[in-house]
C-alpha cells in the first residue's frame, strides 16, 4: 500500500543540478568576463609595447646626438675623406670625418698628433669609428650608435670642408611597435668646432 506521505515524496520534483537556462546564463557571464579581461590585457600589452618603443627611439637618438655634439665640439677640422680598412669615407650629408687634437691622460694636447672620428650612416645604422694617435688617451673604437635611424642629415656652414666651423645635424629614429605602427623621435642640434685654429693663429 502506498501512503499519502510516500506519494508526496515520489512526486517531489528533482532540485539537484542546474537547468539549461542557468547554464546558458553562467556561460554568458563567463564569456563576458573573459572578453573584458582580454581587452584590459591587450590594452596593457599595447601600452607596454609603446613605452618600450618610445624608450628605444629616445635612447637611440640621445646616444647619437651626444656622440655628434661631443666630437664636433672637440674637433679642429673636418677632413674631406679618410680611408679606414680599405673603405673610403667622405664627409657629406650622411657622414663626417672629424680631426681632433690628441691629448694625453693629463688632458694635455700632443703636438702635431691627431685622433680621427668618423660617423656615418649605413642603411638604418649609424656608426662611429675612432682612430687614435700615438700617446692619445682616447681608445680605438668601432661602435653602433643607433640601429633605428629613419633619416640623418648633416649640414655644414661652408661648402669647403677646410672652412667649416659649424655643423647642424638632424636625426629621426623610428621604432616599430607592431605591424605598421611605430614611434618616431626627431632631434636636431648645432655644434661648433671649438678647437679650429683661428686665422691669426695659423
Amino acid at each position: 500500500m502506498i501512503t499519502h506521505r510516500q506519494k508526496q515524496k515520489r512526486n517531489k520534483p528533482n532540485t539537484l543540478g542546474f537547468t539549461l537556462i542557468e547554464i546558458v546564463i553562467v556561460l554568458g557571464l563567463v564569456s563576458t568576463l573573459m572578453i573584458v579581461l582580454f581587452t584590459i590585457f591587450e590594452g596593457q600589452l599595447r601600452n607596454f609595447g609603446y613605452q618600450q618603443a618610445q624608450l628605444k627611439a629616445t635612447g637611440s637618438s640621445r646616444t647619437a646626438m651626444d656622440s655628434l655634439t661631443r666630437n664636433i665640439m672637440q674637433a679642429s677640422a673636418v677632413d674631406i675623406n679618410r680611408t679606414i680598412n680599405s673603405v673610403l669615407y667622405t664627409s657629406d650629408s650622411d657622414a663626417v670625418v672629424l680631426r681632433l687634437p690628441s691629448m694625453n691622460s693629463s688632458y694635455q694636447t700632443l703636438a702635431d698628433t691627431f685622433d680621427f672620428v668618423t660617423i656615418y650612416l649605413d642603411g638604418n645604422n649609424l656608426y662611429e669609428i675612432v682612430e687614435v694617435g700615438s700617446g692619445s688617451f682616447r681608445k680605438p673604437t668601432f661602435r653602433l650608435l643607433s640601429d633605428s635611424v629613419n633619416s640623418f642629415t648633416l649640414t655644414y656652414d661652408s661648402a669647403t670642408m677646410a672652412d667649416v666651423t659649424k655643423i647642424t645635424f638632424d636625426i629621426t629614429t623610428r621604432t616599430t611597435i607592431r605591424g605598421e605602427q611605430y614611434v618616431e623621435m626627431e632631434s636636431s642640434n648645432v655644434a661648433f668646432l671649438r678647437n679650429k685654429p683661428r686665422a691669426e693663429d695659423e
